[in-house]
């Protein structure tokens, strides 16, 4: 990853894969729907989720989805 990004970056970044559960969506989701908003991205159905500097997978992690 060193090619791709500098080192203060990939040293504040942290990567995990989850095992036997998921993430949830958001507790916030059902105020979006009632305000009109579809289509929003299901949480359990994704390979992976960046939030800021955090990768959160749910799947082994391999180059893949580092790069999503």
């Amino acid at each position: 990853m060193n090619s791709f990004f500098r080192a203060e970056l990939l040293n504040s970044a942290r990567a995990g894969a989850l095992e036997n559960e998921r993430v949830g969506d958001p507790e916030f989701y059902p105020m979006l729907h009632e305000l009109g908003f579809r289509n929003l991205p299901d949480f359990q159905t994704m390979v992976a989720i960046t939030l800021n500097d955090i990768i959160v997978s749910h799947e082994p992690l391999d180059a893949r989805i580092l790069f999503h």
